[in-house]
């Protein structure tokens, strides 16, 4: 597992590269978070792949972002999906995010009708 640390200032994102620090900032339609019935993961990369997994499972994800957290007893976090990534501004972030250890983002696939102004 490997991922690319966010710069911000207008670097472009790529499909299928996960990203620390970058949080995608629009509107997610769907937010799942890890929970005591699955225990914890034993890793920040594993939190991330469990996320990855949820949206490349759904068609409706074009991309994901994880923000992981630890405690005495190991890693989780919240996972929110988004239905846009090259329309409707669906690759803006948020710049405090930039920099950031505990979370991660990615584009799982683009819009059939991806095209500029979409």
């Amino acid at each position: 597992w490997s991922y690319t640390d966010y710069k911000g200032n207008g670097e472009p994102q790529s499909l299928g590269v996960t990203y620390r620090g970058l949080d995608f900032s629009h509107k997610r339609y769907k937010l799942v978070n890890t929970d005591w019935s699955m225990g914890r993961f034993t890793s920040k990369d594993a939190v991330v792949w469990w996320c990855a997994g949820i949206c490349n499972g759904d068609t409706k994800c074009m991309t994901y972002t994880v923000h992981t957290t630890f405690d005495y007893s190991g890693y989780s976090g919240s996972c929110y999906l988004h239905k846009y990534w090259l329309c409707d501004y669906g690759s803006n972030f948020v710049a405090k995010s930039v920099g950031s250890t505990s979370i991660f983002s990615a584009a799982c696939r683009k819009e059939k009708d991806a095209k500029p102004g979409c």
